[in-house]
Formats: structure tokens, C-alpha cells, sequence
């Protein structure tokens, strides 16, 4: 019960304060303008990204999301995920 409340307060507060730094969102339509493929390979749920990426209106400049993923390094989260998109 109490992760849940936490979780509720997080996602409550990355839609009221949540931004990005400055000039991020300028990199990444450069990025993807040059033909980049942008993804998101993060420790965090996927429904926190989500959150954040939509809160900050860059969800739809990314291909893939991925999640934390049970018994799974990040580095063999992101090797996956590279290998998944040869």
C-alpha cells in the first residue's frame, strides 16, 4: 500500500513539475530528424517513462521503450534490445 501512495504522489508530481532541461527537446528532433532511431532503456517501470515522456510531450519521438525487466542488468536489457532491432 504504501509503494502504491508513493507511486501515485511520483506520477502526481512529474505531471504538475516535470520538464526537460534545456534544449532537449531541440536535440532530440535534430536527432531524429537526421534519421536517428531514438530508444529509451531505463531501470525505471515502464509506466514511469511513460509518465515522464508523455508529461514532457516527447513519448512519440521514441521507437522503443524499455522498461526494468526481473533478473536482468541493464546492460543485458539494452544488449536485447539492440540485438532485437539489427
Amino acid at each position: 500500500k504504501l509503494e502504491q501512495q508513493l507511486t501515485a504522489y511520483e506520477r502526481r508530481h512529474i505531471v504538475q513539475s516535470g520538464r526537460l532541461y534545456d534544449g532537449v527537446d531541440n536535440m532530440l528532433q535534430e536527432l531524429a530528424a537526421q534519421g536517428y532511431i531514438l530508444a529509451i532503456v531505463s531501470n525505471g517501470s515502464e509506466e514511469y517513462i511513460e509518465c515522464v515522456l508523455r508529461t514532457c510531450k516527447i513519448y512519440d519521438m521514441f521507437a522503443f521503450i524499455r522498461g526494468r525487466r526481473p533478473n536482468m542488468s541493464k546492460a543485458d536489457n539494452v544488449g536485447e534490445l539492440l540485438e532485437e532491432t539489427k
